[in-house]
């Protein structure tokens, strides 16, 4: 096998996740995902209103999707779904819903 086993990309995004933590921390809180926002209870105590996170949230992924519709040709659209995981025929979208939940 080429490349790097399990343990080294786990430890690959790990490091990336630090390091973007650190260096934009300052202005974000360090929050990438925005479900890790949402629980982390700030909303609640006044410091980052749930409207102001729904905005950002909502004008960020309209702001990424608009640039990897400029970014890809749609020929490759098609081809690899921008990256996005998809169920496997099995697995019906009920149980993919659960699945993403838990």
């Amino acid at each position: 096998m080429s490349g790097a086993d399990l343990v080294g990309v786990a430890f690959a995004h790990g490091l990336v996740i630090a390091v973007m933590a650190s260096a934009v921390g300052h202005i974000s809180g360090g929050h990438f995902n925005p479900a890790v926002t949402f629980a982390s209870g700030d909303e609640a105590d006044g410091d980052a209103p749930c409207r102001r996170l729904l905005d950002r949230t909502v004008v960020g992924a309209i702001f990424a999707a608009l640039l990897l519709w400029w970014i890809y040709p749609s020929s490759r659209i098609d081809q690899v779904k921008l990256g996005a995981p998809v169920l496997n025929g099995a697995i019906g979208s009920g149980a993919g819903v659960v699945v993403e939940a838990i």
